[in-house]
């Protein structure tokens, strides 16, 4: 299917498109994932219909510090050498950094979600996801590309149709999960 094949600039429309569709095809059947389970949460949704207006924040927040971590590690993968010792201080890095922005953003977004409405349990549901989904999302955007390139693929093509998945499963779990934890 062409997967472990580099598209650039200069590849023909049709190449690339035919190089592509299968992670595309992929991502159409990853996203039943997270699908199954906001279906899973239907209940608490309908208790608490603010978590579908904050679900798409959270999966954004994740998916886009998944994909920074993503371009970040994939630029620089030729230097990495396959050194494991090495690798894991990448992704000890990576997750560090996701911490440090999990804090700083659950603050933020916790805050104006307390203004808004009034609700210390939520607001704080809120921020627990944001933090624990800035740290997995910069863990699985850097893991995905260096297993991907293990099995020599092309990582810059194929690793956002996993990291999409896995985040935007990840973060509906984990919002909906603590929501009928400490909510209901």
């Amino acid at each position: 299917a062409n997967l472990n094949s580099n598209d650039d600039i200069y590849t023909s429309v049709k190449t690339s498109t035919k190089r592509r569709l299968p992670w595309l095809i992929g991502s159409i059947l990853t996203a039943s994932f997270s699908t199954m389970v906001i279906n899973y949460f239907s209940s608490v949704i309908q208790q608490f219909v603010i978590l579908s207006a904050i679900m798409p924040m959270i999966a954004n927040l994740s998916g886009v510090s998944g994909n920074q971590t993503l371009n970040i590690l994939i630029r620089n993968l030729s230097d990495i050498k396959g050194d494991y010792k090495n690798t894991l201080k990448i992704i000890y890095k990576q997750m560090l950094i996701g911490l440090l922005n999990g804090i700083f953003l659950s603050i933020l977004a916790s805050l104006i979600l307390f203004v808004w409405k009034r609700d210390i349990i939520l607001s704080s549901i809120f921020g627990v996801a944001i933090i624990s989904l800035q740290i997995l999302s910069c863990l699985i955007g850097s893991s995905i590309p260096l297993i991907i390139n293990k099995f020599k693929l092309d990582p810059a093509v194929g690793s956002s149709t996993f990291i999409s998945a896995a985040l935007d499963t990840l973060s509906s779990l984990i919002l909906l999960g603590l929501a009928s934890i400490f909510l209901i």
